[in-house]
Formats: structure tokens, sequence, C-alpha cells
């Protein structure tokens, strides 16, 4: 049981200091990507999905652990966890990526040499 429960440990570590890591990289990358104008709706939602997230994972992996335990696997609770970051980084790693790359794509430079992200939607119409 110990062996188990010893190789779980960087595998706990990885999958908690991630989700620190993905939290501080998602805002930079909204800061850095979004117009002054959509900012708090994106912010809003990141907001919104993180407390979400915050009710639902605790629960989902209690009730996992209870199932498992059933089949003496309490450590698939972990393994639940690493598949999640291994999708999360599947998606960071394709269609964020793709979706980043267009924004900079359509960003207009300033007279400064800076670039600057243009709303998606006119506001002022």
């Amino acid at each position: 049981l110990i062996i188990k429960q010893m190789y779980m440990v960087p595998i706990v570590g990885f999958v908690f200091g991630h989700s620190y890591i993905c939290l501080a990289a998602t805002n930079a990358i909204l800061s850095k990507y979004t117009s002054p104008y959509e900012r708090g709706l994106a912010f809003g939602v990141v907001a919104a999905m993180t407390g979400i997230t915050n009710v639902v994972a605790p629960t989902g992996f209690a009730l996992a652990y209870h199932v498992l335990r059933k089949y003496n696997m309490e450590f698939g609770v972990y393994m639940i966890a690493l598949l999640m970051v291994i999708f999360a980084l599947i998606i960071v790693l394709g269609p964020l990526r793709k979706a980043v790359n267009k924004v900079i794509e359509n960003m207009e430079q300033t007279d400064d040499g800076k670039q600057v992200n243009q709303p998606s939607y006119n506001y002022y119409k």
C-alpha cells in the first residue's frame, strides 16, 4: 500500500502545481490578447468557471474516491486528475494556440509600435 502511494506524491504535486500555474497563465493571456472593451467579460467568464470548478471538483473527486475505495483503488482519483490535466494540455497546445495565433494576426499596430487588439464587436454602433 505504501509503494502505491509513494509514486502518487509527484503526480499529485504536478496536478496541483499545474492548476495554479494555469490560472496565472490564463490571466496573463487574457490581459494581453483581449481588447480593453472585452476584458471584463473575459475575466468574468474565467472567474465564473473557477467558482464552478471549486464546487464541482471536490464533490466529484469525493464521489469518485468513495466508489473507487470499494475496489481498493483509492489512487484512481489521482489518475483521473492526471488524465484531466493531460486533456487540458492537449487543448492548450491545440485549439487554444490556434485561437491565440489568429488573434495575434488580427492585432493592429499603433504609431509607437505596440500591437493593440481591437474589439470583435462594435459597442458604439
